[in-house]
């Protein structure tokens, strides 16, 4: 029907917004008149004009209009950068420590705590689906005890009954590959695989003796991610990093709840879970971490 009003008689308006650029054809056979709004990218489309008879030669020219590219102010950028800052409370609910892993060393708790937190993520995402990531995640922390007990650590004694002060740190650093399976869906889910450097120790101190274990490693993990559109404004992002094998597992879990206050900016809250360890010949360490935190996101 669209081409043969085309045909037939064709009032043509081109109507060019000053931001958005979209065209808008309005055709009209004198006894409907329809409207095509054409958006994204229009190229090398022709249609025909009518035009008046020329009084001079009595010849009824044809027009060729060419379309031009309409470019959408909606339209997603080929690359698109986002950064990613988090902050909030890490509650260290569990980390059992042996070092080294043998039968003369003592295992034990370092005590609970409840420390600041941050994570800043900075990614690149190509055409919509391909998405490199950086991650940076410290945490760090220290507290004291009273053993019960004297304590072998890395070799070295520490007396039961005297004021104890234990160090912890687990600082992430990650490169993450992620693919973006249907980006327009509500339900728009992502597969990816991470390069994880840990860098990690423990300290433990009593009176004027100290002793430190630091473990520098590579831990690849399989990304899993699913954000689930819930209004225009409102999404709910859920994610997990993880691996296994028989010397240790880890697991990564963050859901939150994303606000768009605008195109290039948002707010989010969430919680997250950390947990695994490694054990082996060197060590016995595993640790168990839950979040708690507020953050935004801004697109360039």
């Amino acid at each position: 029907m669209k081409v043969l009003c085309l045909l037939l008689s064709l009032t043509i308006t081109q109507v060019f917004a000053a931001e958005a650029q979209n065209i808008r054809l309005v055709i009209n056979d004198g006894f409907n008149k329809e409207e095509i709004m054409l958006e994204g990218e229009v190229r090398g489309i022709s249609v025909m004009e009518d035009v008046p008879v020329d009084a001079a030669t009595g010849e009824k020219p044809t027009k060729k209009l060419m379309l031009r590219e309409a470019i959408n102010k909606d339209r997603v950028p080929a690359v698109e950068w986002i950064i990613n800052t988090q902050y909030g409370t890490a509650q260290v609910r569990s980390n059992l420590t042996k070092i080294p892993n043998d039968d003369l060393a003592t295992e034990f708790e370092i005590p609970a705590a409840s420390v600041e937190a941050i994570r800043i993520y900075v990614s690149s995402i190509i055409n919509r689906k391909h998405e490199i990531r950086l991650l940076f995640a410290p945490l760090e922390y220290e507290a004291s005890f009273v053993p019960d007990e004297d304590i072998l650590f890395n070799g070295v004694q520490f007396l039961a009954g005297k004021t104890t002060t234990t160090g912890y740190k687990f600082n992430s650093y990650r490169l993450s590959y992620i693919y973006h399976l249907n980006p327009d869906g509500k339900m728009r889910y992502r597969i990816g695989f991470t390069g994880k450097i840990r860098d990690a120790y423990t300290l433990v101190r009593q009176g004027g003796v100290e002793t430190k274990y630091s473990n520098v490693g590579f831990v690849p993990l399989l990304h899993l991610g699913v954000n689930i559109i819930l209004t225009d404004k409102i999404s709910w992002d859920n994610e997990v990093e993880g691996s296994w094998a028989p010397q240790g597992y880890a697991i990564d879990f963050r859901s939150s709840i994303n606000y768009q206050i605008s195109k290039n900016f948002s707010i989010n809250t969430g919680v997250g879970y950390l947990d695994g360890g490694a054990e082996n010949d060197k060590v016995k360490t595993f640790s168990d971490v839950v979040f708690g935190f507020i953050g935004i996101k801004l697109k360039f």
